[in-house]
């Protein structure tokens, strides 16, 4: 089993209309809502920036679009700015947003003809010039990014959660407002960086799940990674998220297959140039990203300025392709969410030239074992009654069914049972009240010594009792796991970018090899309430 590093096992925005929810709304009342979807598709705009205008401080929409401010900036009369890759920037009075609602918001996508700007390059006679390829404009972004990123000390807060999310309905919600203090590119960010807590809660508004909170478990699949596993590094959740930023970590190994940015990235990949999108009136070019090795599909995009080359974002998605599947070697596949293993996104926005993180988000999909809803309880030798005893934990089907009596619970065939290696055959099976069954053993060869050799002989370990085709009053089957599809997530979405960076004493920085809930030191400064959490409504749906 290879390494997600995650590792794999095989092989202008215009805001046309605001429009408001009539139906009841039961959210906090302390933040006024909003909900920013696409005008032509109807799809909620997923991460844009909403930043409070002369505050520079904000939030990122959630996967339905939903974004929260608190209630305190809409009285003093803010204004809020929102803007999003392939959409403009527009300007929104807080005052004109409803309270207790969803305040839905309508952007009109603006892309822009791939033909209407061309970059050219300057051949080595400096005679001609040609167009640039995809590769060579990933290229110059990498070797711009000392000139583009921040090598020297800085930080940020944000607001950052993990949690699990099942059919629609986020469980096991954390989240915790934090400051990232990064000494700059120019550093290991691993090795580095380190973060201060300045609030924490496991939220308990959202169910809790424990068997899918436990840690992965690959020697008896409880909890598994389908044909992958992430690699934890010694560090908590948030330690593994921010080494899946692959254009901070663009010299070490982030992910598959991306691995490292400067070096692998080009080579692992087709690469093709799609029609330009811009932000907040850059140009931006737009690259598809495509490998299908026949075991898995990898496709994602890649947004690059024109004008200095550097990457604003990098969209990446890995999927497991079905045995014996026509799509495998198709470069064309984009891929079924059912068939995801893992997602990586990530944003970065200029300020002052430079270009801060605003935001990551890596999510990758998980299976739970689930123990058996019907199962033996307990089993019992009586060597004076000469039989044994069965307990289930639930009542037992009792009619046997159409189909061959597989389901009578009474029926000898169901049952298989030996002692010191040798079967015995079984007589009888009489199913009893309190879930319980008698077995009796025949008499034939060794199988007497289970009732002759006497208590003190016998060995509990030598016994073995199968029983199979048996349900219960539910239908389930005996010793039966169920297995769901789950997806665990890691994000991190930029509130503010402090342009004073006061490094605090190592005390105060989270305990990277701790659970970031749990028993973790708290450093809120002086003011920290200004932050908030952009808590998600309770279902994405």
């Amino acid at each position: 089993m290879k390494n997600i590093k995650l590792n794999l096992k095989r092989n202008a925005l215009v805001i046309l209309g605001l429009f408001i929810v009539t139906t009841a709304f039961t959210q906090d009342r302390y933040f006024v809502y909003g909900k920013l979807f696409d005008k032509i598709t109807s799809e909620p705009v997923v991460f844009a920036s909403i930043v409070i205008k002369n505050k520079a401080i904000g939030v990122i929409s959630n996967e339905d679009g939903v974004f929260r401010i608190p209630l305190k900036f809409q009285e003093i009369g803010d204004t809020l700015v929102i803007s999003s890759m392939g959409y403009g920037s527009k300007e929104i009075v807080l005052s004109n947003l409803v309270v207790e609602t969803i305040n839905r918001i309508a952007l009109t996508p603006m892309l822009m003809e791939l033909q209407e700007v061309t970059v050219m390059a300057d051949n080595s006679r400096g005679k001609r010039k040609k167009k640039l390829s995809p590769k060579e404009i990933i290229q110059k972004a990498i070797v711009n990014i000392p000139e583009n990123y921040p090598t020297a000390a800085n930080s940020y807060v944000g607001y950052y959660r993990d949690y699990q999310l099942k059919e629609g309905s986020y469980y096991n919600l954390n989240e915790a407002i934090v400051e990232v203090f990064d000494k700059g590119f120019g550093y290991n960010d691993f090795e580095t960086t380190n973060v201060g807590i300045f609030n924490y809660k496991q939220n308990l508004d959202f169910p809790r799940d424990t068997l899918a909170n436990k840690q992965y478990n690959y020697k008896n699949k409880s909890k598994v990674i389908p044909n992958s596993y992430v690699r934890s590094y010694g560090g908590n959740e948030f330690v593994i998220m921010r080494i899946m930023d692959a254009i901070r970590n663009y010299n070490t190994t982030s992910y598959s297959y991306v691995d490292k940015l400067d070096e692998d990235f080009i080579k692992n990949h087709v690469l093709r140039l799609e029609d330009d999108v811009f932000i907040d009136g850059k140009k931006i070019f737009s690259i598809a990203i495509t490998r299908n090795d026949g075991a898995t599909l990898a496709n994602g995009t890649i947004y690059i300025a024109k004008d200095n080359f550097a990457i604003h974002k990098l969209n990446y998605a890995v999927y497991d392709l079905p045995e014996k599947s026509s799509i495998r070697n198709r470069l064309d596949y984009k891929g079924n969410k059912e068939d995801l293993l893992y997602q990586v996104r990530v944003e970065y926005k200029e300020n002052n030239n430079l270009m801060y993180p605003n935001y990551v988000s890596f999510n990758n999909s998980f299976k739970i074992k689930e123990p058996p809803a019907f199962k033996v309880d307990m089993v019992k030798i009586k060597f004076e009654e000469k039989h044994i005893e069965v307990y289930f934990n639930k009542e037992p089907k009792k009619f046997p069914s159409v189909n061959n009596n597989v389901y009578n619970p009474s029926n000898t065939d169901n049952y298989w049972l030996s002692y010191k290696g040798e079967k015995i055959k079984l007589l009888n099976v009489t199913l009893m009240k309190e879930n319980k069954a008698i077995l009796y053993p025949g008499k034939k060869g060794r199988s007497s010594d289970l009732f002759t050799d006497g208590i003190a002989l016998f060995n509990k370990d030598e016994l073995r009792l199968h029983i199979k085709n048996v349900k219960d009053i539910d239908n389930n089957e005996i010793n039966e796991s169920k297995v769901y599809k789950s997806n665990q997530f890691r994000e991190f979405f930029l509130q503010k970018i402090n342009s004073k960076v006061t490094f605090p004493a190592d005390s105060l920085y989270m305990i990277k090899n701790r659970p970031i809930f749990e028993n973790q030191p708290l450093a809120a400064p002086q003011g920290f309430e200004d932050y908030w959490m952009n808590t998600p409504l309770q279902n994405i749906k």
